[in-house]
């Protein structure tokens, strides 16, 4: 480990007024007024703070002499996002004086997850074995990259602050058990084959239309009628036979984990099938054959899935579907499903990024399905730790807190019509 150290004062703010109280002591009562016990009790002052700055600094050379760190994960070897877990930590032997102790803090490549600072004390010659309480706000290749340690007395007189390099990393994956209710949809076909039913809407009710009186009211979508005030219903998709390729594409922001976790159970539907997947996401330019592969990128790519502007997201589905096509040159594709995170459709540019995507597509003469799990209870991306504090604040200023309602489902239904004018196949 190296040690990467800034310039900081041994002696604290408590440590300059208790100085202070030694000087004014000593020059201020003791000499002048020839004030004995003034001078003895300002001289012990001086002489305490001098002892703890010695012992707080040799303390320090110790430890950053000593110390290393080995981080696990838990015993099931499996570390997810938005869960409660405990990392072993592995300290070397370490011996503190019986008035200082050290606390460490782990910094990590991405913003630091849910997670308590270590305080260390006493002597320990066999290595100290360590529970963290942890919660990763979202998948991906957690780097940890230093440790910021401390070493302070506990009359809080002296403190030194330093940080020292550390090579470990832990891999997060998105949540499990997220269902996917997408049946298995062929995303090719041939010259050739006969595709059955194109015509004929036989299938289950997964496309929307606009109500007419003789589809009843149990197919209508009352959560859409109430946002947009239009009546929607559920119409049979057509039926055709499977071809056993299939096309998949997932649009997730950094802590969409739940759209994450929705692919991955979509491509666990095809495992035991004999069926082709080609599935990519943005911030790749991987074609993942299976769910393993699926699940890597996802992970891999999560420092690039924030969503920047419109274009972007075009350039990244069309270098998959090129890639596709080149994979599969005997077939052309017919259907693209598209997970995307409901979440993002809180700004105008997530809907225009989602609109334009399904353009482009049927302009290709590509369907384009776009698959939107349930809303997730995950973290927002600005992982607020006081937002406990926020919402009492509120209550008790009679504030109404409307932003989950309005934040997640603001062009939602906006999203819908645009899906219904353009007659875009929607799972949710």
């Amino acid at each position: 480990m190296t040690q990467k150290r800034k310039f900081n004062f041994i002696i604290t703010l408590q440590g300059l007024l208790l100085l202070l109280l030694a000087i004014v002591l000593i020059f201020g009562l003791g000499f002048p007024y020839k004030d004995i016990i003034a001078t003895v009790i300002g001289f012990a002052l001086l002489l305490f703070i001098f002892i703890l700055i010695i012992l707080n600094y040799f303390q320090r050379k110790k430890i950053a002499k000593d110390l290393k760190l080995k981080i696990f994960p838990p015993e099931e070897n499996e570390l997810y996002s938005n869960k409660d877990t405990q990392l072993i930590l592995k300290l070397s032997p370490m011996n503190l004086l019986p008035l200082f102790y050290s606390k460490i803090n782990l910094k990590y490549n991405f913003k630091n997850p849910f997670s308590k600072e270590l305080i260390i004390s006493g002597n320990s010659n066999i290595e100290r074995n360590i529970s963290l309480d942890t919660k990763f706000p979202h998948r991906g290749k957690w780097n940890l990259e230093n440790l910021k340690i401390t070493v302070e007395d506990r009359f809080g007189v002296t403190r030194q602050i330093w940080k020292t390099k550390i090579f470990d990393n832990l891999k997060v994956r998105p949540p499990a058990g997220n269902t996917s209710k997408v049946p298995v949809l062929s995303s090719f076909h041939k010259a050739g084959d006969d595709i059955y039913g194109q015509n004929q809407r036989l299938g289950e009710l997964y496309d929307l239309k606009k109500y007419h009186p003789s589809d009843g009211a149990k197919k209508i979508l009352w959560k859409v009628f109430a946002k947009s005030r239009e009546l929607i219903s559920r119409h049979p998709e057509p039926s055709f036979s499977p071809e056993g390729q299939i096309a998949v594409f997932c649009i997730a922001g950094i802590t969409d984990d739940n759209v994450c976790s929705s692919a991955l159970s979509y491509l666990k539907l095809t495992e035991n099938s004999d069926i082709d997947v080609f599935f990519g996401c943005i911030g790749s330019n991987i074609i993942a054959q299976n769910r393993e592969e699926a699940e890597d990128i996802l992970i891999k790519s999560v420092s690039s899935t924030l969503l920047k502007n419109t274009p972007d997201i075009l350039n990244e589905v069309e270098f998959f579907i090129t890639q596709v096509v080149n994979n599969s040159p005997n077939s052309s594709i017919s259907k693209l499903i598209i997970f995307c995170s409901p979440e993002l459709l809180n700004n105008k540019d997530a809907l225009d990024a989602y609109t334009n995507v399904g353009t482009m597509l049927s302009n290709q003469g590509i369907e384009p399905i776009f698959c939107l799990p349930k809303f997730s209870s995950l973290p927002s991306s600005n992982y607020e730790e006081n937002s406990s504090f926020q919402n009492k604040v509120k209550s008790f200023l009679f504030i109404k807190d409307k932003s989950k309602s309005n934040k997640i489902l603001s062009f939602y239904p906006d999203f819908i019509n645009a899906c219904l004018k353009y007659q875009w196949q929607v799972y949710s």
